[in-house]
């Protein structure tokens, strides 16, 4: 994307922020009344046997769209079940972006250029990032609350560095008010116990009736940012800070990050914006680490190599002492003589 465009993404992303919650709360709101009003939801007792074909329900699965059979049924529920077998309560950052689909990585890494906290109270954060390109809305909300920060306040680590990286890499919930999370990830999100907000007990038998992927674009972006920006990591550190020196019950109020600093901290974002800033999945970052140490290893290799052989006399002057030794054995020089040779020969 040309950079006038991205800027008036990134504008238009954080214009209007004292109605930020407002906003979210609202769409919050439009999502429930449009679920509950929704009548082709597949239930949990459906998925689980009790579905009455009368009501002519369709899947994708396995390709076109079609009626649900008692066949998909059966599939339903192996998938729910191998799901449920990989999580055991939240998830952490990096295991988001190591379980997601790679195309809404690939979505992240070019559509998604920022994602900024707006208000933080206690383990619960609230982050806007741009839209898409396409998008037919200027922002999206992002919560992120982490499970282990209640721990971290009762830790005895004082670095507020240490302490925003601790909780950052800990497990966490999160909800994004996109198309994208609400049709084919929020399902997921609450079988996998790491959703934020609203439970969704509806099968996305359409979107998403394989199970596949946990995160949506704004969301991959923002749990990139909770574990590289260091200007997230000390607001959630002080919030941390701000939780110990309230240990007597005293509710904590939210912390709203001022406009102008929303907008710096996004200009931030993208003045730093390079190459590292697409998401790593675990594995890539150990191939990135294992190829870093085999280069230093052969540098260092080269190295020592070089001084060994800056060490060993060059053919010149192997010649020139063999001719010395000579002259020396025959008497035509002295020792003195000899040892002078060699001293001007190396």
């Amino acid at each position: 994307m040309k950079n006038e465009h991205i800027q008036r993404l990134i504008n238009r992303a954080t214009a209007r922020l004292p109605s930020a919650r407002g906003e979210a709360q609202r769409n919050a709101q439009a999502d429930l009344e449009q679920r509950q009003a929704a009548s082709t939801i597949l239930n949990p007792n459906e998925v689980s046997g009790e579905y009455d074909g009368g009501r002519l329900l369709q899947t994708s699965l396995r390709g076109a769209l079609r009626p649900i059979t008692q066949k998909d049924l059966r599939a339903f529920q192996s998938n729910v079940t191998n799901l449920k077998k990989k999580f055991i309560g939240g998830i952490t950052a990096q295991g988001v972006i190591d379980l997601a689909l790679d195309a809404d990585k690939q979505r992240a890494n070019t559509e998604i250029r920022v994602a900024v906290p707006v208000s933080l109270r206690g383990p619960l954060v609230h982050f806007i990032t741009n839209a898409g390109p396409d998008s037919n809305v200027t922002r999206h909300h992002v919560h992120v609350e982490f499970m282990d920060f209640e721990a971290t306040v009762g830790a005895s680590a004082n670095d507020p560095k240490k302490i925003g990286k601790a909780v950052a890499q800990g497990r966490l919930r999160f909800d994004c008010d996109c198309g994208r999370h609400r049709f084919w990830f929020r399902y997921i999100a609450t079988i996998g116990k790491y959703n934020y907000g609203r439970a969704e007990t509806g099968y996305p038998k359409i979107r998403n009736p394989k199970l596949h992927g946990v995160a949506c674009k704004h969301v991959l972006r923002t749990m990139h940012v909770i574990l590289k920006d260091a200007n997230t990591q000390a607001k959630i550190a002080q919030q941390v800070i701000k939780a110990r020196a309230a240990l007597d019950g005293t509710k904590l109020k939210a912390d709203r990050t001022k406009a102008a600093d929303v907008r710096a901290h996004a200009a931030e974002q993208q003045a730093k914006r390079k190459s590292s800033t697409n998401l790593k999945t675990t594995a890539q970052k150990q191939a990135a680490n294992a190829a870093r140490r085999a280069r230093e290893s052969m540098k260092k290799a080269a190295v020592e190599k070089a001084k060994e052989e800056a060490k060993k006399p060059s053919a010149n002057a192997r010649k020139i002492e063999r001719n010395a030794r000579t002259l020396l054995a025959l008497g035509a020089i002295t020792q003195e003589q000899f040892n002078d040779i060699m001293k001007n020969a190396k």
